[in-house]
């Protein structure tokens, strides 16, 4: 009898143990290990329902692929032309349905269903390569199609996973009211296809969204766009398009944050460099331009309204500030005057030491400062001044010789701020004078600019983002700019058509129709030590407009010619 009542329960068990692996089966789970999955779910076509009918009116369609897939966001299902209602998208294990349910088809059309990344597979979340479904309920399939490139505005690089849609509905309000008519996503070469149009005028925009379910302008989720510069008529064919370029969407300029606690400053954080912001106001300060944050200086109490703007001449300011007058007559400020950026330890020979200051400096006493070579006792002749350009910025002047080093200390109240604070601690800095032989130089000769319009240059180093110099060109055919004491390598010139002077570059506008500013970027030959380098740019024998991913290289009507320097 126990042997009979302990082989049952040993049975039960291996029965339960096998019903437990059965149903781990029935719920499939990632794979763990191994190589990262890139590759998105493909179709398996003997049990998916067939695509590109003619005369063909479906009430459901079935999508089966060949692996477990998720229903991440029926909503990127899209249908174009658009039907209504909506179609019911399920899944069940691997086999997507779209029903149409009460949706009227129309008669004689070629419908397109959008999958996009409705289904995404389990392991990496990978969707469809822009899968589509097309079928006419007519005999004819429409078989026109457009195609393109989408491009970085700036520096020309493909935008990959961008959207190109196209909207019947030409109002420039549609982007943001409608989902597009047709559309497709860019590949990693920014290249992208809509096949299958029916011929016609379309209104055309490329977005970059960073949530990929959405199909629409939205400055919420949108990054960047950009739009061809007039409607595209769609012939009964293949057309291409001319490159779209993509730039940040404009927004309105925010103040963020506001800090007057300290009587004599004023701290302005904004939602962008504060270097871009054109400020108006009654009163007269002293600013300081810090990442985000404007910064002004002012020594008497009053009121003032503050005007903030994008543009120069500040025509339209976006944000406004009103200061209530204090009751203290004169600004009592705190603290003392400290540096906040001492001289590079390496300082080139054509310029001046420099140290930043966390306040507008008033005056510097010379006496209380101390300059010596090395590590020799003797103290050499020093002076400052105060650069005009940064009124926080502490230029050491002397007769400072090449490759040297040299030890600079400023004493206790030798800088004062305009409260009348000075530094209460002293300040030391060392630093070593470069070689000028170490050192190359570049000579610019740029011809045929347009004497109408205004042009910004950015020299940049390699892969560094800030400029190594800034120059502008306005009312001038030919340009000459000799630049010495640059540090060897190599170098690509910037040069914007800054079509509003306002000294920077500006993206598109979809509201105004506006396009990205020309940026045209040319690669020089590199530099090397106590080498001279001459580089010959003729505008008029480029395009006019500079295909948007090349960069261009000494060529024809664009020489490069190095030679040690004399």
């Amino acid at each position: 009898m126990l042997r009979k009542i302990v082989g049952t329960i040993i049975l039960v068990g291996i029965l339960l143990g096998q019903l437990f692996t059965l149903q781990r089966c029935a719920n499939p789970l990632p794979p763990k290990g191994g190589p990262k999955d890139t590759i998105g779910p493909q179709l398996v076509p003997e049990e998916t329902t067939p695509g590109f009918q003619t005369n063909f009116r479906p009430s459901e369609i079935e999508l089966t692929f060949n692996e477990w897939v998720q229903l991440k966001d029926p909503t990127q299902v899209l249908v174009s032309p658009p039907v209504e209602p909506a179609p019911k998208i399920t899944l069940r294990k691997k086999t997507l349905t779209i029903s149409f349910g009460d949706a009227v088809l129309r008669d004689s059309a070629t419908y397109v269903v959008n999958i996009g990344g409705a289904v995404v597979d389990l392991t990496e979340s990978n969707p469809p390569d822009n899968l589509r479904f097309v079928f006419a309920t007519g005999p004819v399939l429409d078989s026109a199609s457009v195609s393109g490139r989408l491009v970085n505005a700036y520096d020309g690089e493909p935008l990959e996973s961008g959207l190109f849609a196209l909207y019947a509905n030409l109002a420039d309000t549609a982007a943001r009211t409608e989902n597009p008519f047709y559309f497709a996503r860019s590949d990693e070469n920014g290249l992208f296809n809509i096949s299958n149009i029916k011929p016609g005028t379309y209104r055309g925009i490329a977005l970059d969204n960073s949530n990929q379910s959405t199909y629409k302008l939205d400055e919420r989720a949108t990054k960047a766009y950009g739009f061809p510069d007039t409607l595209i008529v769609i012939p009964d064919g293949a057309i291409r398009l001319p490159d779209v370029r993509v730039s940040e969407v404009p927004l309105p300029l925010r103040l963020l944050t506001k800090d007057t606690s300290n009587h004599g400053q004023i701290d302005l954080v904004f939602d962008r460099p504060a270097n871009q912001v054109f400020l108006q106001s009654e009163n007269d300060y002293l600013r300081i331009d810090q990442v985000d944050t404007m910064r002004l200086f002012y020594t008497e109490n009053q009121g003032d309204s503050l005007f903030f703007s994008l543009d120069k001449e500040g025509e339209n300011p976006v944000d406004t500030l009103v200061l209530q007058p204090r009751t203290e007559a004169r600004a009592t400020f705190s603290g003392r005057p400290r540096v906040t950026k001492l001289p590079a330890s390496s300082v080139n020979p054509l310029q001046q030491p420099a140290l930043l200051i966390n306040r507008p400096i008033a005056k510097i006493n010379d006496s209380l400062l101390r300059l010596r070579k090395d590590t020799f006792p003797d103290l050499l002749k020093v002076s400052t001044s105060v650069d005009s350009q940064k009124i926080n910025r502490l230029l050491i002047e002397g007769n400072f010789g090449e490759d040297q080093r040299y030890q600079l200390d400023i004493l206790p109240g030798a800088i004062e701020d305009v409260f009348g604070k000075v530094n209460a601690d002293t300040i030391k800095a060392t630093f070593r004078i470069t070689p000028l032989s170490s050192l190359g130089t570049l000579n610019l000769q740029l011809r045929n600019f347009d004497a109408a319009r205004a042009y910004l240059l950015k020299l940049i180093k390699g892969n560094e983002k800030t400029p190594v110099d800034t120059l502008i060109v306005q009312g001038k055919e030919n340009y000459d700019r000799v630049l010495p004491g640059l540090a060897p390598g190599g170098y690509k010139l910037e040069i914007v058509r800054d079509d509003n002077r306002n000294q920077r570059f500006d993206g598109g506008n979809y509201d105004l129709g506006l396009q990205p500013e020309t940026v045209r970027t040319f690669t020089l030959e590199n530099l090397r030590a106590d080498w001279e380098v001459e580089a010959i740019i003729d505008l008029n024998q480029l395009p006019a407009r500079a295909p948007a991913a090349d960069k261009e290289r000494p060529g024809p009507g664009k020489k490069g010619r190095g030679r040690p320097k004399k």
